[in-house]
């Protein structure tokens, strides 16, 4: 999820940050395929009402965001794609429901995870999300309750609501013309070694951000990483900064969407339309403006994200959310300038 916005300066940054917000850049995206996100991820929790297992239709619901990565290429790389993060979806929350069993686990296991996952974004030519989702799923296992037992159920939801949404890309890919695309172009061995010491910084830098969140024992702190992640995707340092900006203030008019949500106990089915709704304006806006789309993916991710976790206030869940993502925000923009000075004084050479 990543556009071309001009290339700001540093004097100007936060300005035109806050202009951006308003503005609405031209897309070819069509409609069709914000269409197809909502009904893919909306379809496993539709599905849960229909046979009375609800919570664990929301929980096939983040495996299903797998649709998000949908590429603009020929058939089989299409497939190619969706089954490769779908494999990665899964082993993502394996791996982080196996680390719940201690908070120092955790930070290891979320930060080991954040590079690998980047390396395979890298390597196989994934566009963004890139490994967003990948550190979401982890970080989401992470606190829930530690119970192995549980995790081959659970990670067999994230999958089943994957391939629900790789049949729905190929059922769409076949009544559009995926045939005609360009092939994918997989990255050369070197440049994705070389994009290993970068994979291995930002890792430590989202680990950094969960074990910051875990020491001030934030609620449910695995808000933290992901936001950390989504900033670090920015790139540059002026990118850096400006999604920074445009994330929180997307963050809080999101948060203020999520908290009418949540005040109206809405009904199962009513949760199941507002998922369907939120992706496709996320879907319309994101490429768009990033702002914008920001504030329709906060109360996505709370409904998606929260769904295990301990009953708070609509109050005390709002302001809770704020504070981790403020911190991961402002952690994942320190990093992304250290990031940059690294990249300027470094140069891997491969022998």
């Amino acid at each position: 999820m990543t556009h071309d916005y001009p290339s700001p300066t540093r004097h100007n940054t936060l300005w035109l940050s806050i202009k951006q917000i308003g503005q609405l850049l031209p897309s070819t995206r069509p409609l069709h395929r914000g269409i197809l996100s909502a009904i893919a991820c909306s379809l496993p929790a539709f599905t849960g009402i229909l046979s009375g297992r609800f919570t664990d239709g929301l929980l096939a619901c983040m495996g299903a965001l797998v649709i998000l990565y949908l590429p603009d290429q020929r058939l089989r790389d299409r497939i190619f794609v969706m089954l490769s993060c779908s494999f990665i979806f899964a082993i993502s929350f394996a791996a982080g429901s196996l680390a719940a069993i201690s908070s120092t686990v955790s930070v290891i296991a979320i930060g080991l995870l954040a590079s690998l996952g980047s390396i395979a974004c890298t390597g196989l030519a994934i566009a963004p999300p890139g490994n967003f989702f990948f550190i979401m799923l982890a970080s989401v296992a992470t606190v829930m309750p530690y119970d192995p037992a549980s995790i081959p159920e659970r990670t067999g939801l994230i999958a089943l609501g994957s391939l629900s949404s790789c049949a729905l890309a190929v059922l769409y890919s076949l009544l559009t013309t995926a045939n005609n695309d360009e092939g994918r172009v997989p990255a050369a061995i070197g440049t994705t070694l070389n994009h290993v010491p970068f994979a291995l910084f930002d890792g430590v830098i989202i680990a950094c951000a969960y074990a910051l969140a875990l020491l001030l024992e934030l609620d449910n702190p695995y808000w933290a990483p992901i936001s950390c992640a989504a900033v670090l995707q920015g790139g540059k340092s002026i990118l850096v900064w400006t999604r920074k900006v445009q994330r929180i203030i997307g963050t809080v008019l999101g948060l203020g969407i999520a908290w009418g949500l949540f005040s109206l106990q809405l009904l199962d089915w009513q949760i199941a339309t507002a998922i369907l709704l939120l992706t496709l304006a996320i879907e319309t806006l994101i490429y768009r403006n990033y702002a914008l789309g920001v504030v329709f993916i906060t109360p996505l991710t709370l409904l998606f994200a929260d769904i295990t976790s301990p009953p708070l206030s609509t109050n005390a869940l709002i302001y809770s959310r704020f504070i981790d993502i403020a911190l991961g925000s402002s952690i994942g923009a320190i990093g992304g300038w250290l990031g940059t000075i690294r990249a300027a004084r470094y140069t891997p050479v491969l022998k």
